[in-house]
């Protein structure tokens, strides 16, 4: 009988404390949902006027709650864009220092002029986005959500489930288009480290518009945080798309997209530039075919086409591996045909310090040339900067190889090669002048080999001919192949292992 009150009071304690966390977890997602409420009402009144939340509610229980939230947007469209653009481009992000380098051409005098009008534009002045007889955008987002309390540790100590339903209302909004919107599925999983997993699902749908038809079998997409928001999974799966469009005549060209997967893994929260520069991709595609009436029951086909990558950056010192792997087959001659081609490139000890410093220095001086790249001025201070930051770049000593191997029918056929590598720069070095320091601690290498029996007869199945004898004459036989190699090492140049003299 004690130990059945023992465990009955074990049991209520338990219950308790779970009871508790439930409540907790629920007046901690109450406070995150208002904090975000807040945080997104401030946004937009500084970057997007023209929208404002209109309503907002929360009604907690102790296991679970629901919320909603309602934005409307009213404005002309050219405006909304306008400021749109001018957030997307700001300065310190990477599309507002890709946009000021393609603003510093001087034949492009309105991207030049496109700062200015963001300025005029922040500054309440909307005269250089407006356009004449314009209709208005009306239009309203509610996202309704229905969230149930954690803890889950199979969530990895989630604090809320939501799944969101979205309406939305427009002028002139398709109804079909309204509809596959309103009908996603969106599922999230709030981590008590704020972190999120998110998964939204779009339906499949067939539309033809006249010639023209899409059967797109829907999508799964996933987004997931971790280390404090500071780190991004992403992954998106199309199990099928198959495009028709109108060709010469009443004839028809097909393309099928099967089993596409698009994942990114590990990309940098924390910087614009560093979500390009950190994290690894996995991009595949299961078949890609093409056929078209004109040739009946003829195909091109792609399978099991592959880009794989992985960036580092460790410090300013960054790095990348990629390989890419595409196989292709065709009916359309009398013999079979396969291609496969598989590319590979290493990038290594790049310092990104030297080159972000060029960039900069480059448009401090654009700046104040007012975008003349013609100015003298500045392509001798360009020039004098650049010679300073070259022996610093390549101190680091970075290295490129690329690796490209082609195979026909299963068999190899061809192959290309370039390498570059520094050697080592000491510091004394590195006060040399740079067109004296880098001849002798480069090295510079490309190869090229073909196999012997496609070089002298070509393929007569395919209707390939032979290649010239001027290409010939500059290839030496190594076995199978047909190669020619060009090295280049601290000074010395190297012909299919012959040294050759540069004067």
């Amino acid at each position: 009988m004690k130990k059945i009150k023992v465990l009955l009071g074990l049991l209520v304690i338990v219950g308790l404390v779970y009871v508790g966390a439930v409540w907790w977890s629920g007046v901690k997602t109450q406070e995150r949902y208002e904090e975000k409420g807040v945080a997104l009402s401030a946004w937009l009144a500084t970057n997007l006027p023209e929208a404002r939340v209109t309503q907002q509610s929360y009604e907690r229980g102790l296991f679970s709650a629901s919320s909603m939230l309602r934005i409307e947007v009213n404005g002309e469209p050219s405006v909304i864009a306008g400021r749109l653009t001018c957030f997307m481009i700001k300065d310190g992000t990477m599309m507002g220092r890709l946009f000021d380098l393609g603003a510093t051409n001087s034949f492009n005098p309105h991207i030049y002029l496109m700062r200015e009008n963001c300025a005029e534009l922040q500054s309440g002045d909307t005269s250089s986005f407006e356009t004449e007889n314009e209709e208005p955008v009306h239009l309203q987002v509610t996202l309704n959500n229905q969230a149930s309390h954690g803890p889950w540790l199979g969530s990895g100590f989630g604090i809320a489930k939501v799944h969101t339903q979205l309406s939305v209302d427009a002028d002139g909004l398709p109804a079909e288009l309204k509809s596959y919107i309103e009908s996603l599925q969106i599922d999230t999983v709030r981590h008590y480290s704020r972190d999120y997993d998110m998964r939204i699902a779009g339906q499949p749908f067939t539309k033809t518009l006249g010639t023209e038809s899409i059967d797109f079998q829907g999508f799964n997409l996933r987004l997931n945080t971790h280390g404090g928001r500071t780190l991004m999974d992403a992954a998106i799966d199309i199990p099928r798309l198959v495009l028709t469009a109108a060709g010469d005549g009443d004839q028809k060209i097909s393309m099928l997209l099967d089993g596409i997967s698009l994942k990114s893994s590990d990309r940098s929260l924390e910087s614009t530039w560093n979500w390009f520069l950190t994290g690894s991709s996995d991009w595949r595609l299961k078949q890609m075919e093409l056929t078209t009436d004109a040739l009946p029951g003829k195909w091109v086909r792609c399978d099991n086409l592959s880009l794989t990558s992985l960036a580092t950056l460790k410090g300013t010192i960054y790095g990348e591996k990629d390989q890419v792997v595409l196989t292709c087959s065709t009916n359309h001659y009398e013999k079979p045909l396969e291609m496969k081609g598989v590319l590979d490139l290493s990038v290594t000890n790049i310092d990104t310090q030297p080159l972000a410093n060029m960039f900069s220095k480059s448009m401090e001086l654009l700046e104040q040339a007012g975008g003349d790249t013609s100015d003298p001025r500045v392509n001798r201070e360009m020039a004098a900067y650049m010679m300073e930051q070259l022996p610093v770049f390549f101190s680091s000593e970075p290295g490129f190889l690329l690796n490209a191997d082609f195979h026909l029918n299963g068999r190899k056929v061809m192959n290309l090669s370039s390498e570059m590598k520094t050697y080592p720069i000491s510091s004394d070095e590195a006060k040399m002048p740079v067109y004296v320091l880098l001849p002798s601690k480069l090295f510079l290498s490309m190869a090229y080999s073909v196999d012997a029996d496609l070089m002298l007869n070509g393929d007569p199945d395919y209707g390939w001919p032979a290649p010239g004898s001027s290409l010939m004459n500059r290839m030496v036989r190594d076995g199978d192949n047909y190669k020619i190699e060009l090295i280049y090492d601290r000074g010395t140049i190297k012909m299919n292992g012959e040294e050759k003299k540069l004067f």
